[in-house]
Order: C-alpha cells, then sequence, then structure tokens
C-alpha cells in the first residue's frame, strides 16, 4: 500500500488489463525504475566506486531470476538475503554504473543506500520524575529512589518487570555476571546479579562493553547505587548511576565491536533471540547519523518486528522497540533510520541540570543549564513523508552511569572516560543515545504500573499501549527550542513525566481489545472526568503496518475524536501544549492525543474511527486489511460497565441457510452486569436465536440468524443491543443473502490437478 490509496501490485499483462477495467481503479500504470532508484543513488557518478546498497524484491518465483542476476553482478555480499514480508532484501555492494539496470529488473521494489549505523544518574532521574524547582529548571532535591518504592510503591523485585535488552557495544565484562555493583540487587555484589544475558552478535571474543556506551546505557536504564561518599554521588547528594528503573532485569546485545565497529546483524536474528531470551523491551542507542527522516528498508524491518518478535513462532510476539532520534540537530528533518520507523518509541534528548563542566564532547555549562531546553544536537523531526518523530524527549546531556570494570576498558565510545576525576566507578556522556535508555527504563515501570492497575488479565501492556502510556503523561517544555505547538518536531508530545504517569489519578485503559476490519468501522468509549482539579487527557495508539520504502510509509488510518464539556477536539490538533477545537484529523501519525487542562467537569464521549484500512496491522489472521488500537485516558472514569463485539463482522449467505456470529462482551465494572441481547434488522421472514441471554458481561453468546428460506436478496444491517442496567451497547452485523447458489464453473487455467503454478 502507498498512501493515499494506491497499490503496488505484481502481475501479468492480463491480469493488468483485468485490474485497468475494473471500475473503481481511477488509474494504473507500469512501476518504473525511476521510482525504485532512491534519489540520493540517481544522481552519482558512473565512474564512482562501488556503492553498498540495499535491494528489495518481491518475493516471489517469478522474481528468483532477477534475483540470482543481480547477486551474480555483485561485487560483493555484505548480509545474506533476507525475507522480510513479502520481500527480499539484498545487502551488496555493486557498481554504481548498474545501479540503473537493478533498479530495472522484475520484481525490484526499491535500490537504496546501505545505512551504517553509528553508536548515537539521579538527577536525570529526579528531572524524568517531574520533581522539579517551580521554574521547572532543576531538579528540586534527591529522594528518587525512596519515590519509587515508598510514594508510588514499586516492588523491588528485579521479577517484577520484563527485561530491557540493552542493544549497544556490549556490558562490563562480557558475562551475564557482572563486575560493577551496580547490577546487583541492590548494589550490592553478594545478592543476585540482574543481568539476564550477555549475547555477542561482533567478531569480538566477549560481548565485553570496552568501549563504555552500552555499559552507560545500562546503568541509565537499571543501575542502582544508594551509597554515599564523593565517589558515588555528586555535592547535592543525587547519586550517580541510579537508573530510571533500578530494579529491573537488563540484558545485552553487542553489536559494535570494541574497535571494529558496526557488526552488520541480521535484524530479525537479533530480535527474535532477545524474545527468546525473554526481553519485552529493546533499548537502541544507535543508528544513521546522517539523518534525512527518509523511511528506508531498516525501518520497515523494525515496524514488523514490534508486532512479531518471532516470525519463526505462530501469532505474534510483541516487542516495545526504542531508538535514539540521533545527534544531529538542530536542523529539521534529521532524525537517522531505524528512528524513523512508525511502530518503535523514538527519543530525543532535553537536557539534564549538570551546569558545571565542559565534558569530552564539548558539551559545556550552558548545554545542561535548564530542563526546559531541547539539546541543540537533538535530532529534529519531522520525518520526511510529514510524521511527528521523536515522540517522546527525556534529559541527554552530562549523563552519569557505570563504567566498565575490565582491564580493557577505553571508554572510546562515552564523553568522559571517567567521571568525576578520582574515581573509576562512573563515567559521563552527552546524546540522545542517552536519553533512549532513560525511557526504557521508564518504560519498563509502565508495564508494571499498568499491570497492576490496568490489565484484567494481568498482562503486560501492548508496544502500542506503552508508547500510548509515556506520551500520556507526558511534560511540556517551553525552554530553548521548546515552547511550540504539539506535536512538534523538537519536542515531540514532551519529556518524560512519571511523577504524572504514575500518581494513581482515576484513568482506563483499552489495549488491542477492538479490532476495525473495514474502514468506516467506529468504536466508542462514554464516561465522565473524575476530578475537576486535574487536567484530561486521551491519547490512542497503534502498531501500523509495515509501509512501503517508496512512498509515504503511513498504512492504516484512524482518527481520534473527543467531545467534552459541550465541545469536540480532534487527536493532534493543539495550539502550544493544549488542544484546540477545529482542525482537520490527522492522517499521517500512528499516534494521537487530545490534552486538556485542569477544570473540566462532566460526561465525555471518545470515538475511536477507522478512516482507512488499507494493510494489515494484526497479521497472523485471515484478513487482510484490519487494525487494532491502545487508548489510555487520564482523569477519567468509564460509565459503560460493558462494551459488545462481534465476530465475523459480515456474513454470506445462500436463503435457507443459517448465520452464525459470536457475541461477545467485555466487563468494566466491579460486578458484571447482566445483559438482555436483542437484535434488529435481519431479514423479515427469519428469526434470531442467542445460545445465552441474557448473558453476564465478560462471556459470549452465539447469534444464529435462521429460517431464512423466503429471504430477499440483499445487504442487511443487524442491530445487536446490549441493555444493562446502567449502560446500553449496539454493535452491528452485515448479512449478505443470495438467492440461490451461484452458476457452477469450469476451470479454463490452469490445468486441473496442476502443480507449482506460480502465483499472481
Amino acid at each position: 500500500y502507498i498512501p493515499d490509496y494506491t497499490y503496488l501490485v505484481w502481475c501479468d499483462e492480463n491480469a493488468i488489463e483485468t485490474v485497468r477495467s475494473g471500475t473503481p481503479v481511477r488509474w494504473s500504470g507500469l512501476y518504473l525504475w525511476q521510482y525504485a532508484l532512491h534519489p540520493n543513488l540517481q544522481t552519482i557518478p558512473l565512474s564512482q566506486k562501488p556503492v553498498e546498497v540495499v535491494v528489495q524484491l518481491y518475493n516471489d518465483k517469478g522474481t528468483q531470476s532477477s534475483s540470482a542476476s543481480i547477486i551474480a553482478r555483485a561485487a560483493e555480499m555484505i548480509r545474506p538475503p533476507m525475507a522480510v514480508l513479502s520481500y527480499i532484501n539484498l545487502t551488496l555492494k555493486v557498481a554504481a554504473a548498474d545501479l540503473t539496470w537493478i533498479a530495472a529488473q522484475p520484481g525490484v521494489v526499491s535500490v537504496e543506500p546501505l545505512l551504517m549505523p553509528h553508536l548515537l544518574d539521579e538527577v536525570q532521574d529526579q528531572i524524568m520524575a517531574g520533581y522539579l524547582t517551580a521554574d521547572g529548571v532543576r531538579p528540586d532535591g534527591t529522594g528518587y529512589l525512596a519515590w519509587l518504592t515508598g510514594t508510588v510503591g514499586f516492588p523491588s523485585t528485579p521479577g517484577s518487570y520484563p527485561i530491557i535488552d540493552i542493544t549497544d557495544d556490549g556490558i562490563d565484562n562480557g558475562s551475564a555476571t557482572p563486575n560493577h555493583a551496580d547490577f546487583y540487587e541492590f548494589g550490592d555484589i553478594s545478592k543476585n546479579d540482574r543481568l539476564v544475558y550477555n549475547a555477542n552478535w561482533t567478531t569480538d571474543p566477549k560481548a565485553d562493553g570496552a568501549g563504555g556506551h552500552g555499559n552507560l546505557n545500562a546503568s541509565i536504564a537499571g543501575g542502582y547505587n544508594d551509597r554515599t561518599g564523593s565517589a558515588y554521588e555528586d555535592s547535592g547528594g543525587y547519586n550517580y548511576g541510579l537508573g530510571t528503573n533500578p530494579f529491573a532485569r537488563i540484558a545485552g546485545s553487542k553489536i559494535f565491536g570494541n574497535t571494529s565497529g558496526w557488526a552488520n546483524p541480521v535484524y530479525t536474528e537479533l530480535i527474535e533471540y532477545s524474545h527468546q531470551q525473554g526481553a519485552r523491551i529493546s533499548s537502541n542507542s544507535w543508528g544513521d547519523d546522517v539523518g534525512t527522516g527518509q523511511y528506508q528498508t531498516d525501518d520497515q524491518i523494525y515496524d514488523m518486528l514490534v508486532r512479531d518478535a518471532t516470525s519463526s513462532t505462530p501469532g505474534n510476539q510483541e516487542m516495545t522497540i526504542l531508538f535514539s532520534a540521533g545527534n544531529s540537530g538542530s536542523g529539521l528533518s534529521t532524525i537517522g533510520s531505524p528512528g524513523n520507523a512508525k511502530n518503535v518509541i523514538t527519543v530525543g534528548a532535553s537536557e539534564s541540570f549538570r551546569p558545571t563542566c565542559l565534558d569530552g564532547c564539548w558539551i559545556g555549562p550552558s548545554g545542561a543549564d535548564n530542563a526546559n531546553d531541547i539539546a541543540t544536537f537533538s535530532s529534529r523531526g519531522p520525518t520526511a513523508d510529514g510524521r511527528i518523530k521523536p515522540e517522546i524527549v527525556a534529559p541527554g546531556t552530562h549523563i552519569l552511569g557505570a563504567a566498565s570494570q575490565i582491564p580493557n576498558y577505553t571508554g572510546q565510545y562515552v564523553c568522559d572516560t571517567y567521571y568525576p576525576s578520582g574515581q573509576t566507578l562512573y563515567a559521563a556522556s552527552s546524546g540522545t543515545s542517552h536519553a533512549t535508555p532513560a525511557v526504557a527504563g521508564a518504560v519498563s515501570l509502565f508495564y508494571r504500573y499498568y499491570k497492576d492497575h490496568y490489565s484484567d488479565n494481568g498482562a503486560w501492556p501492548s508496544p502500542a499501549m506503552a508508547k500510548a502510556g509515556i506520551i500520556n503523561s507526558a511534560q511540556y517544555l517551553d525552554g530553548a527550542s521548546s515552547g511550540d505547538t504539539l506535536p512538534s518536531p523538537n519536542q515531540g508530545f514532551g519529556a518524560v513525566n512519571l511523577g504524572t504517569a504514575f500518581d494513581n489519578v482515576p484513568g482506563l485503559a483499552d489495549d488491542q481489545i477492538r479490532v476495525f476490519q473495514n474502514s468506516g468501522d467506529s468504536a466508542t468509549i462514554r464516561g465522565y472526568i473524575s476530578d475537576t482539579n486535574n487536567p484530561f487527557r486521551v491519547t490512542l495508539a497503534w502498531t501500523d503496518a509495515p509501509g512501503a520504502v517508496i512512498g509515504d510509509a503511513y498504512v492504516n488510518n484512524l482518527n481520534l475524536v473527543v467531545n467534552v464539556g459541550g465541545h469536540t477536539y480532534l487527536g493532534n490538533v493543539f495550539s502550544g501544549a493544549t488542544s484546540t477545537v477545529g482542525g482537520t484529523p490527522d492522517t499521517r501519525n500512528n499516534v494521537e492525543s487530545v490534552f486538556l487542562p485542569a477544570g473540566l467537569q462532566g460526561p465525555f464521549n471518545i470515538t475511536i474511527l477507522a478512516e482507512n484500512i488499507a494493510g494489515d496491522g494484526v497479521p497472523g489472521n485471515s484478513d487482510p486489511t484490519d487494525q487494532d488500537y491502545a487508548l489510555i485516558c487520564y482523569n477519567c472514569a468509564r460509565s459503560d460497565t460493558f462494551v459488545l463485539d462481534v465476530t465475523p463482522p459480515q456474513r454470506t449467505i445462500c436463503a435457507g441457510d443459517d448465520a452464525v456470529y459470536n457475541i461477545s462482551s467485555t466487563n468494566y465494572a466491579e460486578q458484571p452486569a447482566s445483559i438482555d441481547l436483542q437484535a434488529n434488522g435481519h431479514p423479515a421472514s427469519s428469526t434470531i436465536a442467542f445460545s445465552l441471554n441474557p448473558i453476564l458481561a465478560g462471556e459470549t453468546s452465539l447469534m444464529t440468524v435462521e429460517n431464512t428460506i423466503l429471504a430477499s436478496a440483499g445487504v442487511y444491517a443487524i442491530a445487536i443491543t446490549g441493555d444493562s442496567l446502567t449502560s446500553t451497547q449496539v454493535v452491528t452485523a452485515q448479512l449478505h443473502v443470495n438467492e440461490s447458489v451461484p452458476e457452477s464453473t469450469t476451470l479454463v487455467s490452469p490445468p486441473d490437478l496442476a502443480h507449482d503454478i506460480a502465483l499472481h
């Protein structure tokens, strides 16, 4: 699918004529090589030395000869062929003079430059907790650990949290038994460590962190340090190396060698291994350091992996994946891939507060003197197709964390090998690289909070819900390079604010319980504002189908509509930090928010509208065009005590046959309500039978449309109503009735019993 309302089709000449004769088709045309060849490759001199590219072909028997020819002509195969979705990706070094020829081969979808990714403290924690002075410039004291366990009530047992995989340049000594005490429970090396695995995807003999980047990031996400003294805390009493989630289980995947750099791992194998080892959050502080905002094959792959990290296992095994935005700011559209992927959480950098030094990356005191400021180096959005990136920001300047405790530690991948001077336990660095693991730690806390406060069955949140949850509680920044209208290319939806995320204000969350199967489908949530003294916030997010690497990348379009206080608000229509009436629906982003200030009271309606369902948002079922979603609402209570759903949404029968639908209900009350079911709109001569009626909210009934022998041909909209004492819900099912069995057909081609026939 290529926005808007276009499909790329692989077919023969006869099929082309059939497509052209179809009345809904406004235009069709041949796919030219100019469409496939990346613009940056169309202008390079033919005499240029061989270039490294990714060639994407449609994965079909008919393209195997093209694939073989391209490989034979290449100077070098950099990575083995990789099957992704409906494609085969070839990573090759080829002659510049061959680029046009490659792009013109049958089945070639794109030829793009190969990306060469690079690697991209309690002060940080307290800023993210929202514990700031009145002007928002600096943290207002220590006490992060006490807040986590005492005020919020987070458990200190590592098993209470999902594993965070730090995909980077290795952790500590390379084993799963680290040397640094901060990776142990309560920072005590006599207790159990919290490093679950340490995988090596490089040619180095070990997964050790000699460069220091991954070790620092593991500490930022999950380090534990509550010790006192100048080696462990600064003059203000803020502990060095205290991670966002100091109780988290962490793991490492080393993809940058100590001296060899980028190891070119196969992403699907990398993420599949992490998921199989138990990781559910992947933190990635690397990417293309020459960001253009373009959606490329790396982005497409990661969009797929968020939904299904292990394609070899039936079903969808989801993974929340985070990427740093990059350090190519402050210009627009400077985010590097894979940070341009739709389904990942892309993290920019705001300033921390350590205005006392010039670090080894030349970030001086002014780069860490105001928590309201966006770091000057932080890459900005939007993406090339107009989507908002980054989604969120976190402190990323003068960040302190654990230094590797190994003899060969060089610290070459961090700004300061050791900081402060006079000790060898902690290092310091600046970059979006160090904002990202802080958000990964925050996401792991949200996983626990969601499970305890929102989940009906004890499940972790989906990646879409994790993204929605972190965004919904974001803090608007109004300092340098911020103070703009949300969602913005500088701060996205704002800075992580754990204080709001975990303040126990009532809320509701629906996590992928409804699947839209057709454009025009909708769902409505009714409720009332819990407390007029708190803001009212709604965030919708969905894991979109991977986009095409040609054209724009967005596929399925859902719209958020909120009616409250006599006004209608659309998702992502803001003025500054606040939603405003009017505007137009957002057609590009797969996360939408409505943020309204305190002062509202009374009822609200939240509607999620499936404006355009064009791709496979929920792979693995029989429907090639569908989409689910996650929605979270802050300061709200549901007035509906249950929700009805019907599957399938439509049936086709011949007159005389029965049509059976599954009527399911979701309970939202402390005690399940009794629901009376009725149905109207079925054929006049037919009858309706429910296998169970009434039902209790949470139960399921089979609805059968019977006695259809006299039913007239046509399409019937059957309204199924569920009534309880406190709520009424209506869902609609379609019934297509044919008066007779269609005439038999004669097989023309291929001949009966033929086999090995290529699909077109």
